[in-house]
């Protein structure tokens, strides 16, 4: 089913829309992951805790850098276009393994500026481009329905609600799926 990517996504050669750079995490962004992943509020409909220091951070960095052990990846830190620093505000990553999962994370003062949505168009952009993927699901908790319009505006259809015992909260949740087939 798989084909063989396109070079530069497996080169690492940054994703560039109108507004943003999505690149590679390196361990120097530890300290804006924290920032990200550290607001409770952030990281309400995660299926995590908020992070409570740098050593934790670092922690979750790591565990998210190992999609790079693979020759094929779809994980970006997400940049303002305009920030000289490149530092990440946010972060897309699609499995390539099924079930072809979507995830992303925006900081919180950043929210309804539409930049999980041009990310999330710019990596189904480029997975549709490498043919390499059939199709890319993405879910989203029922309570909050602006990530449900992140993967609309992304091009993704909404398939079906299920019920879930969500961990590691251990809480009931009602999943909102939706899919894009390339």
């Amino acid at each position: 089913m798989m084909k063989s990517a396109a070079t530069d996504s497996i080169s690492g050669l940054p994703v560039v829309t109108d507004r943003l750079i999505l690149r590679r995490l390196t361990e120097a962004d530890a300290e804006n992951i924290l920032t990200i992943y550290g607001d409770e509020e952030t990281v309400k409909y995660k299926p995590m805790y908020a992070l409570k220091d740098l050593t934790s951070a670092n922690a979750y960095l790591s565990e998210l850098m190992k999609d790079y052990e693979d020759e094929l990846n779809y994980l970006y830190g997400i940049c303002l276009k305009d920030d000289p620093e490149r530092k990440v505000i946010g972060c897309i990553r699609v499995g390539v393994h099924e079930p072809y999962e979507m995830g992303y994370t925006i900081r919180r003062d950043l929210w309804n500026h539409g930049i999980a949505s041009e990310a999330a168009k710019a990596v189904l952009h480029r997975i549709r481009r490498d043919q390499v993927l059939p199709y890319v699901i993405a879910t989203h908790d029922e309570n909050n329905p602006a990530s449900g319009k992140v993967m609309e505006h992304a091009g993704m259809t909404y398939q079906k609600a299920y019920r879930e015992q969500w961990m590691p909260k251990n809480i009931p949740v009602v999943f909102r799926l939706y899919r894009i087939d390339f």
